[in-house]
């Protein structure tokens, strides 16, 4: 659903659970949603034999949420995603809260990744990642990542802890992210990135801790200038970073 082109070439968009323009919609319970992603993994390598990065795509996500307007995910486990475990894309009004996600064992296993949405609460969530745990894009240049409020997360990666970009043709503006403990991460403990065109401004992460997490804090300012959706979008010029505060 909604196929585009992530970051690093490959064609994405399958998923086990998609929302695709819908409004009032959520997942609330203790329950816990399995994608068996290892298993599935095992069983696609003996079916397709390119190098891993050239085939991984085809994997889906958990869950996506595609131009939703209202979304409440609250109180659930997601596990073991096939690939990204949850991506949000060109939605507003969103809550995340007390989600639990342990979500490893797959290349590519990003924990919540918010992609050009608006007015997002998230909150009281723990996270282990195979890939960024918490992770903001813009994959269009049409709609910015703003407005968003993050609280009391726990987060562990093998890659980044809090991440902006890599994938950043539109802005991020208006992002509060306070409360946050990151641990035992690989590769960076907060990230701002970018590399496609996005402004980074109004930003203020504050009162993060860390322990035994590589590189703590890393920023980029590039011109890679990708776009993901071809024949729909245009290369931006490159972004810039205004007003941004780390307290950590």
């Amino acid at each position: 659903m909604d196929p585009f082109t992530e970051g690093l070439g490959i064609d994405v968009g399958w998923a086990l659970l998609v929302a695709v323009d819908r409004k009032n919609i959520g997942i609330e319970g203790r329950g816990i949603i399995d994608g068996q992603g290892s298993a599935l993994k095992a069983v696609h390598i003996l079916k397709d034999t390119r190098p891993e990065g050239q085939r991984w795509g085809r994997r889906p996500f958990l869950l996506r949420v595609v131009r939703c307007d209202n979304v409440i995910v609250k109180d659930i486990s997601l596990n073991y995603a096939g690939a990204w475990t949850s991506h949000y894309f060109q939605s507003r009004n969103i809550e995340i809260e007390n989600v639990k996600i342990r979500s490893t064992g797959v290349a590519h296993n990003d924990g919540i990744g918010i992609d050009g949405c608006q007015d997002v609460n998230i909150s009281n969530c723990d996270v282990v990642s195979g890939d960024d745990a918490l992770v903001f894009k813009t994959t269009s240049s049409k709609m910015a990542c703003k407005n968003i409020t993050v609280r009391k997360m726990r987060l562990k990666s093998s890659q980044a802890g809090i991440k902006i970009g890599t994938e950043s043709m539109a802005g991020f503006e208006d992002i509060d992210i306070r409360d946050c403990y990151i641990y035992e991460t690989r590769n960076g403990g907060i990230k701002l990135l970018s590399v496609d065109g996005a402004p980074i401004k109004n930003i203020t992460i504050a009162d993060v801790k860390m322990n035994d997490v590589r590189t703590p804090i890393l920023l980029r300012l590039g011109s890679r200038l990708n776009v993901f959706r071809k024949g729909q979008d245009q290369q931006q010029t490159t972004g810039y970073f205004e007003n941004v505060i780390l307290k950590i």
